[in-house]
């Protein structure tokens, strides 16, 4: 199975993201991390719309995405769930207790942040390093 992982970018090089591999147990299967220089140079290039493009082309059964602590999800990775959704691929959350969580399509609007609320949190972690030990973000809001 090919699994897309949507996470903010202060999660990328985070310890927690292997913990997340493994309490979802999808370490046999192919997980496209879209951290990559190549990745980086497409979004330059194109935007938002490498990504999607991305989610939409390239076969994947399954998105697993990462939300901030206060539950909010960032706009970047709120409009590659949002694809993956429009597409009819299942979307699962990783949560810190208990199982993985499906994400239905009307649950996103009410958690997903604007572009100005992810980038002030996102600052805010880059400047304090609020992550706590387990890779999970703190809520900075």
């Amino acid at each position: 199975m090919k699994v897309y992982f949507a996470m903010p970018t202060t999660y990328f090089d985070d310890p927690g993201l292997q913990q997340d591999i493994e309490k979802m147990d999808l370490a046999e299967h192919q997980i496209y991390v879209p951290n990559s220089p190549e990745d980086e140079a497409g979004y330059k290039a194109m935007g938002m719309d490498y990504f999607r493009s991305l989610i939409a082309e390239k076969g994947f059964s399954l998105l697993v995405f990462r939300s901030f602590a206060n539950g909010r999800i960032g706009k970047d990775v709120a409009d590659e769930i949002g694809t993956a959704l429009n597409l009819g691929i299942p979307v699962c959350e990783v949560v810190d207790q208990g199982r993985p969580q499906l994400l239905a399509h009307h649950q996103l609007g009410v958690r997903e942040l604007t572009v100005a609320e992810t980038r002030a949190i996102l600052i805010t972690i880059r400047h304090s390093g609020s992550l706590d030990g387990l890779g999970r973000f703190k809520d900075v809001s």
